[in-house]
């Protein structure tokens, strides 16, 4: 993942840039593979044993095979803090509602709604809180907004956004902003159609975005990883700290030292 340095752009969010033992349920649900979709995991964590590792999970899909050994508490703790806080958040930017709804416009594909239904499932799997789109639609607390390179350059030509970028074109992923219309404040994300073997990565990594998970993992073969800007696999460790976001007893706003004092 790489660095994204978020602006505000509304007078009104100075000071609100965060958002709005448990037992995980595994629904079952179908994966539509797209072609040429790079596959998704399809098993979900569970929750860290008292023996201080993560057990893993029965028959872990190709995609997770690199991950396979489970990480200590210690290793994982370290990486949910700086994914959660690493971009220097005083609070976390997690949603505290059971549905986060998800507005899915502009110029997205068949592919694209494939794509995003899978991740949802996957998703929806690990997390008390799910996620539900609503396709064509803006005015939603998280939005993405599909659109062409050119676009992203019109909307945003002084660069004020604050921007994902390809690590070796240095090309535009993704552009986000936060905006207040009244009721909530809403994040909206700008994803290059333009983008190619990046595409499925800024969708996933915007949705991430949004929901909580801004920072960075030093685990190599993590999707959260500093270096990645094409995979979407999840390894054990990513599904892990997305349970332990919406799974444990942490909330919007919470500061690093609270949070800290759910991790064992």
């Amino acid at each position: 993942m790489l660095p994204i340095i978020k602006i505000l752009v509304c007078a009104c969010l100075a000071g609100a840039l965060v958002m709005p033992g448990c037992v995980i349920q595994q629904p079952l649900f179908t994966i539509v593979q797209a072609p040429g979709d790079t596959p998704l995991p399809t098993t979900a964590p569970r929750p860290p044993d008292n023996g201080g590792t993560v057990t893993p999970a029965p028959t872990p899909s190709a995609a997770m095979e690199s991950s396979r050994t489970p990480s200590t508490m210690d290793t994982i703790n370290r990486n949910f803090i700086s994914v959660a806080y690493g971009l220097g958040q005083t609070g976390l930017t997690k949603f505290d509602t059971p549905i986060v709804k998800v507005g899915v416009s502009g110029e997205y594909s068949a592919a694209d709604r494939i794509f995003l239904t899978n991740f949802s499932a996957l998703f929806n799997s690990i997390s008390p809180t799910k996620i539900q789109y609503y396709w064509g639609f803006e005015n939603e607390p998280v939005e993405l907004i599909i659109l062409p390179e050119q676009a992203l350059k019109d909307i945003d030509p002084l660069g004020e956004f604050g921007e994902n970028r390809n690590l070796t074109s240095r090309q535009v992923l993704f552009s986000c902003t936060f905006i207040d219309p009244g009721a909530y404040l809403q994040k909206r994300y700008y994803i290059n159609k333009d983008a190619e073997m990046s595409r499925n990565y800024s969708l996933q990594r915007a949705l991430l975005d949004a929901l909580g998970f801004p920072g960075e993992s030093d685990e190599p073969a993590s999707f959260f990883n500093k270096d990645n800007d094409v995979s979407t696999a999840l390894t054990e460790d990513d599904t892990t700290i997305i349970w332990m976001m919406y799974g444990l007893d942490i909330h919007e706003n919470d500061t690093e030292a609270r949070v800290k004092t759910f991790l064992h």
